[in-house]
């Protein structure tokens, strides 16, 4: 069976199209070996460019009759993979206007007696996001994910000693890196109003990680947007976007409040965000109430991300990272917050995330996320499936795209003018968590050095 998707090909005047791609059913137990087996004929058919919701390539349903060949019903656990099909030639020469042209017929190939020789592939692996109502999966090698996996472990340490390296779930920083790769629009949150004693309640972790994601996914072309509650929370976003040259373009600020108007001009998707990224935000309790670490309610500051406005889902995934068990997904661990985390039965999170990063800091998830980001992106076997095989041996990256020093250096200094205070200890000045700046610099060596070191990435 045979579609037309809309994955544009490179253009090659007078030649353009769209790819068409083949469909089979698959087991879904034997996706990975599929996947393997023909990516090591990348001069034939090649890996697969595309496993599971045919409508994220443009393809409506899958229809009996299909739109091209002829059609296989499933078995029961088989899921839909689509392969680039030798028929996008025949739309490239269509397109070309050409006078007289000789090609081949669909089911019948011009086979010659060369030998197709299978080449050595790097090891990979399979990520599941989710089997319902749609396989969502991808693709990334094995020493990406050993990386980004040794950026978890980098991240989630406790030097505060507040039990957060008890509250990892594993593998789920590799899930958040490869799903955002892969996704197109992108809402980002971080509001934490823990220093409810001041005219400007905000800490200064969540901004930082918010903006070094935000960094790499515009870089990546996708189109992310910063939400807020309200006017003072705007005008921070609004002045520390203002100082960075990349920040302008593909980035938005959008209120909370806004989402319904958003939804409204939206009609064209299920959802109005395939993720949302919530750093360092707070988390309600069992109780309905928002706590501090302290266990003081700062209910009456907090305000939460709806789910779904007028019968449209606001997002499809969520990311959340959190450091202390009270912030917004922190419910995904809510057993172990009790455990592990002083006064854990009071102000632990009841809401739970897709994926959860704990981290010793939230502002390390943040930049964890966007370094594992980059380093899926550099990954072959990644690249190649996240570009639906068109164009990824030609993507570059811009050695600038990482998240620096000096950047997390102006930030702070930036929130510290604008009154924010450093949540544990109440100063303004460049501390996070009671933190000193050198601390977090060193943080950011060692994220780069992992991703460097490993993926040979020069900067």
């Amino acid at each position: 069976a045979m579609y037309t998707t809309n994955i544009r090909c490179i253009s090659v005047a007078p030649f353009d199209c769209n790819m068409v791609v083949s469909m089979r059913y698959i087991p879904f137990e034997v996706l990975k070996l599929t996947h393997d087996m023909c990516g090591s004929y990348p001069l034939s058919h090649g890996a697969p460019v595309w496993v599971g919701d045919p409508k994220r390539i443009g393809i409506n349903a899958i229809t009996d009759p299909p739109e091209i060949g002829d059609y296989a019903a499933p078995s029961e656990g088989d899921v839909p993979v689509f392969w680039g099909c030798g028929v996008t030639t025949q739309n490239a020469l269509t397109s070309a206007k050409l006078n007289k042209v000789f090609t081949h017929y669909p089911g019948h190939m011009f086979i010659t007696d060369l030998q197709a020789q299978p080449e050595t592939i790097a090891p990979s692996e399979m990520v599941v996001f989710s089997r319902t109502p749609h396989v969502e999966v991808s693709f990334v090698s094995v020493q990406t994910a050993d990386v980004i996996n040794k950026l978890q472990v980098l991240v989630s340490k406790d030097l505060n000693n507040r039990g957060v390296s008890k509250l990892v779930v594993a593998g789920d920083l590799l899930k958040s890196c490869l799903y955002l790769s892969q996704a197109d629009r992108v809402a980002i949150i971080s509001e934490f109003p823990c220093n409810y004693e001041f005219e400007v309640p905000y800490e200064t972790d969540g901004i930082p990680g918010v903006f070094a994601v935000a960094k790499v996914l515009s870089h990546l072309g996708k189109k992310v947007t910063l939400l807020h509650s309200g006017d003072k929370m705007g005008a921070i976003l609004r002045k520390c976007l203002s100082v960075f040259d990349w920040s302008k373009e593909g980035i938005e600020l959008k209120s909370l409040a806004s989402i319904e108007a958003m939804a409204a001009c939206n009609q064209g998707s299920e959802y109005l965000f395939d993720c949302l990224v919530a750093i360092e935000h707070s988390g309600p309790a069992k109780d309905g109430k928002y706590y501090t670490m302290k266990g003081h309610d700062i209910s009456e500051l907090c305000m939460q991300v709806a789910t779904e406005v007028n019968g449209k889902q606001v997002y499809k995934k969520s990311i959340c990272v959190g450091d202390g068990g009270n912030e917004w997904g922190m419910g995904k661990v809510n057993e172990k917050v009790i455990k592990y985390v002083d006064k854990g039965e009071l102000i632990g999170s009841a809401d739970s995330a897709d994926f959860l990063i704990s981290a010793g800091v939230s502002n390390w998830g943040g930049y964890a996320i966007a370094a594992g980001v980059i380093a899926a992106r550099e990954c072959d076997v990644h690249r190649r499936y996240v570009m639906c095989g068109v164009g990824h041996q030609f993507w570059v990256l811009d050695k600038k795209v990482f998240f620096s020093k000096e950047e997390q250096r102006e930030l702070l200094s930036i929130m510290a003018e604008l009154g924010m205070r450093d949540g544990m200890s109440k100063e303004l000045g460049l501390r996070v968590d009671g933190l000193d700046i050198n601390v977090h610099e060193k943080v950011i060596d060692e994220i780069i050095d992992i991703v460097v070191g490993d993926n040979n990435i020069s900067v």
